[in-house]
């Protein structure tokens, strides 16, 4: 092979190095070349393959690779995985790292041959070992996963750290999505913004709809809704009907736009129409009220009743009030209650309690309240709602309740055993029974079941079916948190912080509740509480991460840290005082507020009208 024919093949063989595109047919030379390279530099696609399958022949491994890719897209040649894979096998072992990673694309999905997880995540590593940027951003999900690989976040930031400083848009993308979430590093919103706008500057779609999800959950600075209103109706244009449903959403409270519930209508409609479930639920209320739309409350029930079949948990509550109240249907109370015991037992609290309303209902009636009794203790077993209930019925009606409640305390749900104590403080428990359920307790926690040590505990620190005993409740929280039950670390963390049952120590506190949050999850309590200590520091810094803190558990439903939230208002102390800082937006500050007020009303609080009067200071009502 001459000298200039070899650099002709290496250089078209090069611009194969882009993971998900064909060798550029410029990069081959033009001149004194065999016909086949000549072509392939026109662009025809059978020369380049002729060109690859030589080559690869020869035992090029860049060639196979190049080859394998043509199969694996049909590029010029009928799409084939099997013999993708085959090449890129033979790539791969032959020393080219590209096709290593690409191997292991194809193996994730199953493509070419059985899915084969651990596979794929063993070849990302050899790629990444070899700097294929992207490879290094997919061992890093195969990491955060523990797919083939110890699980580890941090590890999996660290290699989207990698891939993105070698300019992986996917381990930018990914890198931003770990530092929105803080998982695997500390949470840094403004830091993930900057990381996602990169990725979305190059075109990565699914960046520019988490860049929109921070923007519009985000604190200020970082907070930005008419920006984020931006990036979900251009997703939207572009064909994803999630973006259009929350752009819905921003429009219909009238977030980063004066609000628009005729536009957010015809958004919801266009989510509708594509299949999407809370589309239709939020579609069929609007046309219920005749929100947006002409009322029509027979279509706005089907549409409702169309998302619940669908999978809309909320839907079926509403729906289920629809029915209960007879609103622009006949009223049915069978139905109502059907769909409420289906969003309940799905994680509906709201719809739990109107269940609880409906066999209250029913105490008139002593065989289908004996029913009601029975499947609430069905219910139980999935739903504190109902386990509550049960715990409230007085002795002479409910022997079979207290049963129920002893035998799913027993199977270890926490609800039931809470309802039972609170039942028998309140004296509606026998006394035997009520020795009997304490002992199991006991016992079990002795046996190293930090579950009802923890339960325990709270009783203890409430008085609930024991002695109010602070000092007991603290050992039995550091029982359960030596076990390992994190809610137990940051109940213990709670009581240092205030010095109830012992002594006061910040520091104590702060060791317990600081990894408790970090953590993540839903663990708001423990970032609730943290957030409390730092808002009462003299630093300003400290202000601000308490304030972040106390929000981060009102987005994950600690209805508490909403409404500690809400006492900040107008929220100045989120402020970063600098002189770089433009002028106080209070039109911003009381659209945050009324969204705050939101969750706590949403979470059970007592704010509601008080959100409905700041949201109609700021033009938008309330559905």
């Amino acid at each position: 092979m001459s000298a200039g024919l070899g650099f002709a093949i290496l250089a078209a063989l090069a611009a194969c190095a882009a993971p998900s595109a064909s060798p550029s047919p410029a990069a081959f030379a033009a001149s004194a070349t065999p016909p086949d390279v000549t072509a392939c530099a026109t662009g025809d696609s059978a020369a380049c393959m002729g060109l690859y399958a030589r080559t690869c022949a020869e035992g090029d491994a860049r060639g196979c690779g190049a080859l394998g890719d043509l199969y694996e897209r049909g590029a010029g040649v009928p799409q084939d995985d099997a013999k993708a894979a085959r090449l890129h096998r033979a790539a791969c072992e032959g020393g080219e790292a590209l096709s290593c990673a690409r191997l292991g694309r194809l193996l994730d999905a199953g493509r070419g041959g059985p899915a084969d997880a651990a596979g794929a995540t063993a070849l990302y590593g050899k790629a990444c070992a070899n700097d294929v940027a992207d490879a290094c951003a997919q061992l890093g999900v195969s990491t955060a996963l523990g797919l083939g690989v110890a699980k580890d976040e941090a590890q999996a930031a660290a290699l989207y750290g990698r891939a993105c400083a070698q300019g992986s848009v996917e381990g930018c993308a990914r890198l931003g999505a770990s530092y929105a979430a803080g998982t695997g590093v500390p949470k840094d919103e403004g830091r993930a913004a900057g990381l996602l706008r990169s990725a979305c500057a190059r075109d990565h779609a699914p960046s520019c709809k988490e860049l929109a999800a921070l923007l519009s959950r985000a604190l200020p600075p970082v907070r930005d809704d008419a920006a984020a209103l931006v990036l979900y109706r251009r997703a939207c244009d572009a064909g994803d009907t999630s973006a259009c449903f929350e752009a819905a959403g921003l429009l219909s409270v009238g977030r980063g736009t004066p609000a628009d519930l005729v536009a957010a209508t015809a958004l919801w409609s266009r989510t509708c129409d594509a299949g999407n479930a809370a589309g239709c639920a939020r579609l069929g209320f609007a046309i219920l009220k005749g929100r947006g739309v002409p009322l029509d409350a027979e279509r706005g029930a089907l549409l409702l009743q169309k998302a619940c079949a669908s999978g809309a948990v909320s839907a079926c509550n509403l729906l289920g009030l629809v029915y209960a109240l007879g609103d622009g249907v006949p009223r049915d109370d069978a139905r109502a209650e059907g769909l409420f015991r289906s969003a309940c037992t799905r994680g509906d609290a709201t719809a739990c309690a109107r269940l609880g309303s409906c066999y209250l209902r029913r105490r008139g009636d002593q065989p289908s309240y004996d029913f009601g009794i029975a499947q609430a203790s069905t219910d139980c077993r999935s739903t504190a709602a109902a386990c509550e209930w049960l715990g409230k019925l007085p002795t002479t009606v409910a022997k079979q309740a207290f049963s129920a409640l002893v035998d799913t305390c027993d199977a270890e749900v926490p609800a039931a055993c809470s309802a039972l104590a609170r039942a028998i403080a309140a004296g509606r428990v026998p006394k035997t029974t009520a020795k009997v359920v304490l002992g199991r307790i006991r016992a079990a926690c002795e046996e190293g079941k930090p579950l009802w040590c923890r339960r325990l505990a709270y009783w203890h620190e409430h008085g609930l079916s024991v002695g109010k005993d602070p000092a007991k409740a603290r050992l039995f929280y550091r029982k359960a948190c030596d076990a390992g039950d994190g809610r137990a670390c940051t109940d213990l963390g709670r009581m240092f912080a205030s010095g109830e049952g012992g002594e006061r120590s910040e520091v104590a506190a702060l060791a317990l509740l600081r990894p408790a949050c970090e953590k993540g999850g839903d663990n708001g309590a423990a970032c609730s509480s943290l957030g409390m200590i730092l808002l009462s520091h003299a630093s300003e810094a400290d202000k601000v991460e308490g304030a972040r803190l106390l929000d981060r558990a009102c987005e994950v439903g600690d209805g508490l840290a909403c409404q500690r939230l809400t006492r900040l208002l107008p929220f100045k102390v989120l402020e970063a005082q600098d002189a770089t800082k433009g002028p106080h937006d209070a039109g911003k500050e009381e659209a945050h507020a009324a969204d705050l007020l939101d969750r706590v009303c949403a979470a059970g609080g007592e704010r509601c009208e008080e959100a409905q009067k700041l949201r109609e200071k700021v033009g938008v009502s309330l559905e």
